[in-house]
């Protein structure tokens, strides 16, 4: 049972009641963290199977937009509902054209294969890589000693939400 069910479950007891907006990547914070493969600075990028695959994405702006729109609707439309919103649907091709033209300059490319990506991933995993802070996170935040942490962003990351 993953997360959402579960509330969902608790709401049908009557326990509490709950409304959720469910956002797609934040892509302002995610292009200026170089999370995106986008190098601002250096003008280069990195383009998964060429670039081709959508994606949904929003900016923090509009996720407080979309908080104040949800607060000033009526009960009926909102209670123990799940709202997904998404301001973008692009690809990576879309974000570098866009940034390219911003720019005025044309930028390095690198097309990767997301197949190569998943299996570096998954070779790192096996190695052990960051297996085990990830764990401690989640043992953490399953246990007693979390119960005031609330409505905050836990970063196990090997520090990159720093740069």
């Amino acid at each position: 049972m993953d997360w959402a069910d579960r509330l969902a479950e608790i709401a049908e007891q009557g326990r509490i009641e709950y409304t959720t907006i469910v956002t797609s990547g934040l892509i302002d914070l995610l292009l200026a963290r170089g999370m995106l493969e986008f190098d601002l600075e250096n003008r280069r990028a990195v383009l998964y199977d060429r670039g081709e695959a959508k994606a949904t994405g929003c900016t923090l702006p509009f996720v407080g937009r979309c908080v104040a729109a949800v607060v000033r609707m009526p009960e009926v439309e909102t209670k123990n509902r799940r709202i997904k919103v998404a301001e973008v649907e692009y690809t990576g091709r879309d974000v570098l054209a866009e940034l390219e033209r911003a720019t005025g300059k044309k930028w390095t490319v690198e097309n990767r294969s997301t197949d190569e990506a998943l299996e570096k991933g998954n070779e790192a995993l096996a190695r052990g890589d960051g297996r085990d802070e990830i764990a401690k996170a989640v043992v953490f935040l399953a246990s007693d000693d979390s119960s005031y942490v609330t409505g905050t962003e836990l970063f196990v990351d090997g520090g990159m939400a720093q740069i």
